[in-house]
């Protein structure tokens, strides 16, 4: 990457960091209740390794794409590892959850150093022994400690989730069928994240119906609400979800230059942050956090903010049952986006797994 990069590059590499910040901050949460669960000799549910794979292969892929050469090259490694465990070539130990939680730190510096200098030139960070680290892992090399643990379970489809908080089931029975690792105090802080972001979101376009021009508000609640639509998503919140894909499609138009916000447009999305403030407060007093009437407050939306592309990312799970047809399709190529995530030796099987980049930690 070079410093003088151009609007549209530019646009790239912040959405790039964006996604691959809220995408880390989930797979650390899940890296933390994992650690707890290999602690009390619980069974590893192999949805969340595949979360966590995602996430390092999405971000390979596409730092490749970008020419992020050091990122790139750092999440192989992580990926290599973790695709060893879920494939049950190695069996989940505490020294995997270590170095796992370390590169999302290291990646987070990586992300932040970006932002800031828009080039990888210039990191003062050593990949080169936390990538030997890593490789001796994949090789089955244990620290002397863990070496008697080898009998750690390995990835279990039956997970009669032993967690010993009861808050989880009510916010298990809103997230998809694997999620039994989502735990209350990662509910809690989605509940707190969502919160502040709520806040923050009603400061800004509370401002912004004073000065519609302003395109730092503007930029603002559309990132908060793209980081609250991808903590939603990582818990399968679908109606927060929906509500917040259809408000951000309009601020990223508005953001583009394509349409001017008016104030009936800004006050519709305020009422509409009531709403999903309502479901908030509904999961945190361990209800399911659903929106009544979603249909017809998304439909109210894209009158208002003319918005006429159907919604498709809550459908986006389901489309790897698809997979298995592609025989008779040859001609019909199109529905796989794998093109942008070949950069390092790329494995058929681990490229037929990307669905998107997953969520990424919001800012603060």
């Amino acid at each position: 990457m070079e410093f003088d990069l151009s609007h549209e590059d530019k646009e790239i590499l912040f959405e790039f960091i964006t996604e691959s910040n809220e995408s880390l901050g989930g797979s650390e949460l899940i890296l933390l209740a994992l650690e707890d669960e290999i602690a009390n000799s619980a069974q590893v549910d192999p949805a969340n390794i595949d979360k966590i794979f995602r996430t390092f292969h999405s971000i390979k892929g596409s730092a490749g794409f970008i020419g992020l050469k050091e990122l790139s090259r750092l999440t192989h490694h992580a990926e290599t590892l973790l695709d060893n465990i879920r494939k049950g070539k190695l069996a989940l130990a505490k020294p995997h959850i270590d170095i796992f939680l370390e590169v999302c730190d290291v990646l987070q510096m990586m992300m932040e150093h970006l932002q800031n200098n828009l080039t990888e030139a210039g990191m003062d960070l050593d990949l080169d022994e936390l990538i030997e680290r890593m490789e001796a892992l994949t090789n089955g090399d244990l620290p002397a400690e863990e070496a008697g643990e080898e009998p750690e379970a390995p990835p279990a489809k039956s997970a009669p989730a032993p967690q010993p908080a009861p808050a989880p089931v009510s916010a298990a029975s809103a997230a998809s069928p694997g999620d039994e690792l989502i735990n209350q105090e990662m509910v809690n802080q989605y509940i707190t994240e969502a919160t502040e972001m709520l806040d923050s979101l009603e400061q800004d376009l509370l401002a912004l119906e004073k000065d519609p021009g302003s395109q730092e508000l503007i930029e603002n609640a559309f990132r908060l609400l793209h980081s609250l639509k991808g903590n939603s998503g990582f818990f399968n919140y679908q109606d927060i979800q929906a509500i917040c894909h259809t408000a951000e499609s309009f601020l990223d138009n508005v953001r583009n230059g394509q349409v001017v916000a008016n104030s009936k447009q800004i006050s519709l999305i305020l009422q509409v942050l009531d709403f999903i403030r309502q479901a908030v407060e509904s999961l945190a007093k361990g209800k399911a956090p659903l929106i009544p009437g979603k249909a017809g407050l998304i439909d109210l939306m894209k009158d208002m903010f003319g918005i006429e592309e159907p919604e498709e990312e809550e459908d986006e799970e389901p489309e790897p049952a698809a997979k298995p047809a592609p025989p008779k399709a040859a001609a019909k190529p199109e529905p796989e986006p794998e093109p942008e995530l070949t950069f390092a030796e790329p494995e058929p099987e681990i490229e037929e797994e990307i669905p998107q980049p997953v969520m990424e930690k919001p800012a603060p």
